[in-house]
C-alpha cells in the first residue's frame, strides 16, 4: 500500500527528504522549498579575517588561507606559515579564526616583508626593485598597479614585447599560425557564399 502512495505523490515535494527542512505554503497548493541554516556558514562577518586588505575565511588554517590573497601563491604560502610556526610556536593548521589580534598582525608582518623574518633574497616577487633598487614582495592593488607601470614603460621604449601585447599576440614565442585565433580577425579559408 506504501508503494501506490509514494507513487501518487510522486513529483510532489512532500517534504520527507530531511528532518531540517521545511515546506512553507502560503496559498494553497504551490509549495516553496527552504533550505536549512547552515550554522557553520563561512560566509558569517565573525567567520572573516581582514589581511594585506583581503577577506579571508577564518576557518581555513593558516598555511592554506593566504592564497586567496594577489601576489601569493602555493609556496610562498607554505613558507609564510613555516616562518609563523616558528616565531609563535602555534602550529601551520591552525584555523585563522582562532588566532589572537596580535599573531594576526605578525603573520601580516610577515607576509609584507618575509625577507626581515629569515626568507632568502630570491624567494620575493621583487628580488630588485628597478625604481628604487630595494628587495619587496608586493601584494594586492600594488601588485597590479607595479605589473601597469613595467608595461607602460616598455611601451615607451617600444619593447618587443609590449609591441607583440599591442597586437594581440603571443609574448613568449608560441606558434601563432594554430593557436591565437579568437583574439583578432579571423585567419583562415573564407567560404564562398
Amino acid at each position: 500500500m506504501a508503494k501506490k502512495e509514494d507513487k501518487g505523490n510522486k513529483g510532489k515535494n512532500t517534504g520527507k527528504k530531511g528532518t531540517d527542512e521545511k515546506i512553507i505554503s502560503p496559498k494553497g497548493d504551490k509549495k516553496a522549498y527552504v533550505p536549512p541554516v547552515d550554522k557553520k556558514s563561512k560566509l558569517s562577518s565573525e567567520g572573516i579575517v581582514r589581511i594585506v586588505d583581503t577577506d579571508v575565511s577564518a576557518a581555513v588554517p593558516v598555511f592554506r588561507a593566504l592564497g586567496d590573497i594577489k601576489g601569493i601563491g602555493i609556496r610562498y604560502n607554505t613558507a609564510v606559515a613555516r616562518i609563523f610556526e616558528e616565531k609563535t610556536k602555534v602550529a601551520s593548521t591552525t584555523p585563522l579564526g582562532k588566532l589572537t589580534e596580535q599573531q594576526v598582525a605578525l603573520l601580516e608582518d610577515i607576509v609584507k616583508d618575509p625577507i626581515k623574518f629569515g626568507a632568502p633574497q630570491w624567494f620575493v616577487n621583487k628580488p630588485v626593485d628597478l625604481w628604487d633598487g630595494k628587495t619587496k614582495h608586493l601584494l594586492g592593488s600594488d601588485l597590479m598597479f607595479n605589473n601597469k607601470e613595467e608595461l607602460d614603460r616598455l611601451a615607451k621604449v617600444k619593447h618587443r614585447k609590449a609591441i607583440r601585447r599591442m597586437r594581440g599576440l603571443p609574448v613568449r614565442g608560441q606558434k601563432t599560425k594554430a593557436g591565437f585565433r579568437n583574439k583578432g580577425k579571423a585567419v583562415g579559408v573564407a567560404k564562398k557564399k
